[in-house]
């Protein structure tokens, strides 16, 4: 939650932490051995100071993490009889919810987190890959084999209960998140597309928008602070970022490419804007990347060391007028002599 630090899992039954303070140089903190299978989810509490991770071997792990560099755990538990497969912390810290693919969702109270407990167990009927709390901890929503997400009423955590079923992918739901706001919820589904629902009202929800870029299953959604944009993770190994700020014409603004594998997870810095945004792939690689568009022009004016040629400029920005990018390099020879030519006259 503050920025500074990521984890990562993978097939080797690790967990590692990183300080991500210099995203370009992050450091090594801690690795975790207690699993017995891969680790399939990992979350922070919203005070930062609890993770949570889900594994194959069907158990969840509670660490103390407010010494980064280590670690200890607090509790195993026990209540899956398959993977866990997702979990979220509730917006007060006060519980967990853990999807299966024993077909449950578990509600853990994890008020005292040395004795956590569960107290309800909700029968979902298939695999639940995601699970998600809204902003206000009053609204979950979870998803998975059987192609729908569904809403719960859990302001009383101990006694939730199913508020809508919302249809519209045709694949398995493998990602919800929740905008900032909690206006919005976003499900990327095995159908290769994304769908926008609006849940200002949970018991009319409806379908706002389809967002269908990639080309593979997508396995990660994430809201940016402001939610003014979403990220989306795929099969097809790219990462898109999204312009939702007018629903009405949702576009894309950038494809991100730097895995060979699938994306199974991402998550925005609440630093600077969310202008660094974090993901993982199958075999545990963590990215972070620099979404700050004046940052990326000035790292290409620093290697590059000279402004667009005019040719470059005709090949990469038809029909802009030219212009300098790099307000500290001179304009390019090229263009100069261009400008400096005289028009023929009639």
């Amino acid at each position: 939650p503050d920025g500074k630090t990521v984890a990562s899992g993978d097939n080797s039954h690790t967990i590692i932490m990183w300080d991500v303070n210099n995203p370009g140089m992050p450091i090594q903190l801690a690795i975790l051995s207690q699993h017995s299978g891969r680790i399939n989810s990992i979350v922070f509490s919203p005070n930062g100071k609890l993770m949570a991770s889900g594994s194959w071997d069907k158990t969840i792990i509670l660490w103390d993490i407010s010494n980064r560099a280590d670690p200890s755990q607090l509790a195993i538990l026990n209540g899956h009889t398959e993977r866990v497969e997702g979990l979220v912390f509730s917006p007060d810290g006060k519980w967990l919810a853990s999807g299966g693919d024993d077909g449950t969702i578990i509600m853990w109270d994890i008020s005292n987190p040395t004795n956590p407990s569960p107290r309800a167990t909700l029968p979902d009927n298939n695999v639940v890959w995601t699970v998600a709390f809204s902003p206000d901890g009053k609204l979950m929503a979870s998803g998975g084999y059987n192609n729908t997400v569904l809403l719960w009423d859990v302001s009383d955590p101990s006694k939730p209960s199913i508020i809508r079923t919302l249809e519209g992918h045709t694949g398995t739901v493998w990602s919800v998140a929740f905008s900032p706001d909690g206006k919005l919820l976003a499900s990327g589904g095995g159908d290769n597309s994304i769908i926008l629902w609006d849940v200002s009202n949970p018991a009319i929800a409806s379908k706002l928008a389809i967002l269908d870029r990639h080309s593979g299953g997508v396995s990660a959604v994430a809201f940016s602070p402001d939610g003014k944009q979403l990220a989306s993770g795929s099969d097809d190994s790219t990462i898109i970022l999204w312009d939702i700020s007018d629903l009405t014409t949702s576009t894309q603004l950038a494809s991100l490419s730097g895995y060979d594998g699938p994306v199974y997870g991402l998550a925005f810095s609440p630093l600077n804007d969310g202008r660094q945004l974090a993901s993982v792939n199958y075999d545990g690689t963590v990215i972070v990347w620099d979404l700050d568009l004046q940052s990326w022009i000035n790292k290409a004016c620093q290697r590059a060391g000279r402004n667009f040629t005019r040719e470059e400029w005709s090949q990469y920005l038809p029909g802009e007028e030219y212009r300098k990018t790099c307000e500290n390099l001179p304009v390019h020879p090229s263009a100069l002599s261009v400008e400096s030519t005289p028009t023929p006259q009639p």
